[in-house]
């Protein structure tokens, strides 16, 4: 049965209305991830030739590099409504990544498309080796039909949403990390071995992450004591 896509928009008019568009965004994630036996999934926004995250459950900075090569190696397919989909990611020549052997196995790139124009994208990744099957990417394209344009159009009709949420929509994938990764330096004093233990990489990958993006090492700022009168 086709869906008719106007009612699907009316649909999500409704929801993104009724209900806080980014909570019911980041629920319906979480529900799919818990149903599908997924990993992590992630909602992005469609601006031009940039992607911008808006809605996020348990993406990582692997996950997000990996969405940004399929949007600059699949950006006309996914522009057609084409569905990117792959059993195996460390078999995928454009995905594989030694750094990132403990990634998900499977993972899902779902575009909305409007009118021609390409809305958004939903990314979902797995460890299940099912993942993918059975019908769940069609169930993965009902899902973003209806909560990819109730979120885009929230954030589009909101003009008090705050700083942190307005760098995140206006920003790209790289611009993005480039502040994170500024951030936990920044938050841990440098310490390269404990930053990139968060991240989930090696030191290695960490400096050559920092070259990419032309951070250069901060020196600490050192704070000068004075002493007081003497008293003697």
């Amino acid at each position: 049965m086709a869906r008719d896509p106007e009612l699907i928009d009316l649909f999500a008019e409704v929801l993104g209305h009724f209900f806080d568009a980014r909570r019911f965004g980041e629920r319906v994630l979480g529900l799919l991830i818990d149903i599908e036996r997924g990993r992590s999934g992630a909602l992005f926004k469609v601006a031009g030739d940039k992607l911008a995250l808006i809605v996020g459950r348990g993406i990582d900075q692997a996950g997000l590099e990996r969405v940004e090569k399929l949007w600059v190696s699949c950006s006309a397919s996914l522009a057609a409504g084409e569905t990117f989909y792959t059993p195996d990611v460390q078999a995928d020549p454009q995905l594989r990544d030694a750094s990132d052997s403990a990634g998900p196995v499977a993972c899902a790139l779902i575009p909305v498309v409007r009118e021609r124009t390409l809305l958004g994208l939903l990314y979902l990744d797995s460890m299940a080796a099912d993942f993918g099957g059975r019908g769940d990417l069609d169930t993965f394209r009902k899902f973003a039909e209806i909560v990819t344009p109730a979120v885009v159009r929230a954030i589009e009709d909101d003009g008090a949403s705050g700083t942190w949420e307005r760098f995140l929509e206006t920003n790209s994938l790289e611009e993005i990390e480039r502040a994170k990764l500024i951030l936990l330096l920044r938050r841990h004093s440098w310490n390269i071995t404990h930053v990139s233990r968060l991240m989930g990489i090696t030191r290695a990958t960490l400096y050559q992450r920092l070259q990419r993006h032309g951070i250069e090492r901060e020196k600490p700022q050192r704070l000068s004591l004075r002493r007081g009168p003497s008293t003697a």
